[in-house]
């Protein structure tokens, strides 16, 4: 949609458990982000570690203990890191065995899509925590010192490209924050109709939380509309390309004359797309976001709207991207 895209560099680790047990929290991403964090922190310089130290400070409740399916969701500070980055953890089981491999995505947006921070420190930090680990974090049969980094993959397009294969950094392989757009086409409609979304994460989308008509009370209608997803949608890219204050508007007011018309006619058509059903429900509250679920729509979901869901796909919506809340597939 926009003018320029979004500078963005995706890394996705394959890491391989070293111990006969560990036990994963019920979201990982917490925990990787507070250790995987100060463990950065700890290896920056003095006045650059400040702004992260200062981030992190948000997870002070903790007291250095890793328990935070003991908290409620509006202890998890939003923004824990003071560069712009998900960290989604792929959905899968909670027990792994020696010799099992565990996947999960790094993105790093805007200014922040910086492949020699990347090299410098966040990955010395993440071989640092699989290894040795700050004592703080050290329980039994937790992931934190028990695994090795096998892989590193970097997504160019649909494609995702080895950077480190078998322990080994492929020093030939250029990274570059616009090589995740190459190839995939703006306009591209899906080779099927599509009509139903489901969210693999926990999704927060504040604006399509409204009073009930029935009761008056704050009584939250939880299932988005498509138009309301569509919006999210922008106003994730508008803040961060210009920060967390910008609003659509901003954006908006950026695009040339073709991407408005085509944002106009793909909020038009999106308009006329009622819901079917839905199977969403309310995630525990000590988990980031508040519902999952899937949902399906009585029509099949217009081409020009496909390439806006597949930049959610990519970016996260809502709140709590940084744990990678807010992501979705179409089928």
């Amino acid at each position: 949609m926009s003018n320029t895209p979004l500078n963005l560099i995706r890394y996705l680790f394959i890491l391989n458990v070293n111990s006969s047990l560990v036990w994963l929290s019920k979201w990982p991403s917490i925990e990787l982000s507070i250790v995987l964090g100060n463990a950065i922190a700890n290896r920056l310089p003095t006045v650059q570690a400040r702004s992260w130290k200062k981030a992190l400070a948000g997870w002070d409740m903790y007291d250095g203990m890793l328990q935070p399916e003991n908290k409620k969701r509006n202890k998890i500070p939003e923004a824990p890191w003071p560069i712009e980055a998900v960290l989604f953890w792929y959905p899968a089981k909670r027990t792994y065995g020696e010799g099992e491999r565990i996947l999960w995505e790094l993105k790093l947006m805007n200014q922040s899509a910086d492949h020699g921070l990347f090299l410098e420190v966040i990955l010395p930090a993440l071989e640092q925590i699989g290894n040795m680990p700050d004592p703080r974090w050290q329980r039994p049969n937790n992931l934190w010192g028990h695994f090795d980094i096998q892989s590193v993959y970097t997504a160019k397009g649909m494609q995702w490209k080895p950077l480190i294969k078998n322990g080994r950094l492929d020093f030939r392989r250029k990274v570059n924050p616009s090589q995740w757009f190459r190839g995939l086409k703006s306009d591209a409609a899906p080779s099927r109709a599509l009509a139903r979304l489901t969210w693999l994460t926990p999704f927060e989308l504040p604006g399509c939380e409204t009073t009930s008509r029935k009761t008056g009370k704050n009584s939250p209608q939880y299932v988005p509309s498509l138009t309301c997803i569509l919006e999210a949608i922008v106003q994730r890219i508008s803040s961060v390309m210009l920060g967390k204050y910008a609003t659509t508007d901003n954006f908006l007011e950026m695009q040339n004359e073709e991407a408005l018309m085509s944002w106009n006619i793909a909020m038009e058509q999106a308009s006329h797309i009622p819901l079917l059903r839905h199977d969403i429900t309310e995630v525990p509250p000590e988990l980031p976001g508040r519902w999952i679920g899937s949902q399906i729509f009585a029509t099949s979901i217009p081409d020009v709207v496909f390439p806006y869901l597949e930049l959610a796909c990519i970016l996260h919506i809502g709140k709590y991207t940084h744990y990678g809340c807010g992501n979705l597939v179409m089928s």
